[in-house]
């Protein structure tokens, strides 16, 4: 992040001060110098930037992941299970015995060890950021429970039309339209409204986390006849709305769907699986299935690359 002076507009008017202005998560922040003189701001420039990378005399887990956050901003989902946790506990009194304690309440909870294992390399993430930032000498070694196997669920075409039919609300039938034609993540559909569907395209709001999205995807035909009749059902300006409302989680909605349906184990990110599943079968490249997705190319060929004849499929063909 860059510190740096600056007379900004106050009231429509040049200040006569000097300000320390710098940029956080696209939004100007200023702190004033309390002088007219440039040597003396410039002073207070540098022991202000000394002040914010000084670590703190005391500090707890809590405040340590919290610090971390501002390099990570993406991983405050995984942080705020560590801190409800973990919090007020001094880093250094973290023990193999207490991140056991952890990762039982964690299933206790509910929560899969997939995710037990994300949330132990967030927190061992924070302690090395801490440990390089001069917040501590040494950084606890911090176990993490095998993660379990990668998901492989996606549906077939005739589980989707089953899945489809069986949704009883035109908002949720124009959710699974979207997952399906769209393969994108619930958040960045339930974030779209009718402005963002314009010239034969769908433009998906970007943001700063690191579930990463594509600028825009052009409208298949399907999806277009689907947006269309959402259109002249429209209640809202967001496209998936209930009642006037913004759609909220279709979680609850969506399973009581796949019963209806009569499917056995889906869930609503396997709609994104099913999607780039879907792609890989038909012949698109990792490399165009990644641009869809918004992914790492790498990371569509480790969890598709087994649904490409060609990619397989030649390799196959050379044991013998």
């Amino acid at each position: 992040m860059e510190y740096r002076l600056d007379r900004p507009l106050i009231n429509g008017r040049a200040s006569d001060k000097w300000y320390v202005v710098w940029t956080e998560r696209g939004r100007s922040h200023r702190v004033s110098a309390r002088t007219t003189d440039r040597r003396v701001a410039e002073r207070f420039l540098a022991e202000y930037v000394a002040a914010l990378n000084r670590p703190p005399a005391t500090f707890d887990v809590a405040r340590l992941v919290t610090a971390y956050l501002k390099e990570a901003p993406g991983e405050h989902h995984h942080a705020q299970a560590i801190i409800r946790h973990l919090g007020p506990l001094a880093v250094t009194s973290l023990t193999r015995a207490q991140i056991r304690l952890f990762h039982a309440a964690r299933r206790k909870e509910g929560v899969s060890d997939s995710t037990i294992n994300r949330q132990a390399r967030v927190l061992r993430a924070a302690l090395e950021w801490g440990r390089k930032e001069g917040w501590l000498a040494d950084a606890p070694h911090i176990d993490a429970p095998t993660p379990a196997m990668a998901r492989q669920r996606f549906l077939t075409r005739e589980e989707a039309v089953r899945l489809y039919d069986a949704a009883a609300t035109p908002h949720l039938r124009t959710f699974i339209a979207l997952a399906l034609y769209t393969g994108q993540r619930k958040g960045a559909i339930l974030e779209l409204t009718w402005d963002d569907v314009r010239d034969g395209m769908i433009w998906f709001r970007q943001t700063t986390h690191n579930k990463r999205r594509p600028i825009a995807l052009p409208l298949t035909p399907a999806l277009a006849i689907a947006l269309s009749t959402a259109y002249a059902l429209r209640d809202g300006r967001h496209i998936i709305t209930y009642r006037g409302h913004e759609g909220g989680d279709p979680k609850k909605a969506f399973q009581r769907t796949v019963e209806r349906a009569g499917l056995d184990d889906v869930r609503i990110h396997d709609l994104r699986r099913t999607a780039a599943s879907w792609m890989v079968q038909n012949g698109a490249s990792f490399e165009q299935v990644a641009a869809v997705l918004g992914d790492r190319i790498e990371t569509v060929q480790k969890h598709y690359g087994h649904f490409s004849a060609a990619f397989v499929g030649d390799a196959i063909g050379k044991i013998g």
